[in-house]
């Protein structure tokens, strides 16, 4: 006999409110989170600021456009002046976690950290390489599926990677499996994992 099957419970989250676009909500001590627009279905990303005794780090940063830059701007006045930046972190290469990355540190003259699977993709979509490059990306998408309409849209939309970075980072910090990252009295630990990016970082803080 088969179980009665229960009605699912509602998601809930340990967080009900929100913080407003380009502002913070501390959601556990030294940990705020912010929200940056998306001109997309899916409208926001969410990004984060860490806090530590002699500064703050940046983990992931938006896309390149300029209402985000201006975001940015507010944000660092609220909340960076007395105490400087010390890293910026890129958990993978897309555009709307790494668009601002090589902005940011330029203008707080901080290094990025990322992993070297994560950059090289950026660098490979970013110059249009073979395989990273529009034929390529509709043909792979084309052998696995894709109906004849939409990959035409796909080809006829062309190369979207450049414009929603503003440039890549020059140099970098690289972030490896099982790395420690120190961030406001906690060890961060670097669990890398595969599928949404090629080699994403997520982390995991401990005393």
């Amino acid at each position: 006999m088969l179980n009665q099957l229960k009605p699912f419970e509602p998601i809930s989250y340990p967080i009900e409110q929100q913080p407003g676009t380009g502002e913070t909500l501390e959601v556990a001590p030294g940990v705020r989170w912010l929200r940056m627009p998306l001109p997309f279905e899916l409208n926001h990303i969410n990004l984060w600021l860490l806090e530590e005794d002699d500064g703050w780090t940046i983990v992931d940063t938006g896309l390149n456009l300029d209402d985000i830059k201006q975001h940015w701007e507010a944000v660092l006045e609220a909340h960076c002046r007395e105490k400087p930046v010390k890293r910026i972190i890129v958990t993978h290469c897309h555009p709307d976690h790494l668009g601002l990355a090589r902005w940011l540190g330029d203008k707080l003259k901080v290094d990025t950290w990322i992993t070297q699977g994560e950059i090289l993709n950026a660098y490979a979509w970013f110059h249009q390489l073979p395989n990273y490059d529009v034929d390529g990306m509709v043909g792979f998408f084309r052998r696995h599926g894709l109906d004849a309409a939409r990959a035409e849209m796909l080809h006829g939309r062309g190369p979207t990677y450049r414009g929603r970075v503003d440039g890549l980072p020059t140099q970098y910090r690289r972030l490896m499996e099982a790395d420690f990252v120190r961030i406001g009295g906690h060890d961060w630990r670097v669990i890398v994992g595969y599928g949404h990016s090629p080699n994403t970082p997520r982390s995991t803080a401990r005393n």
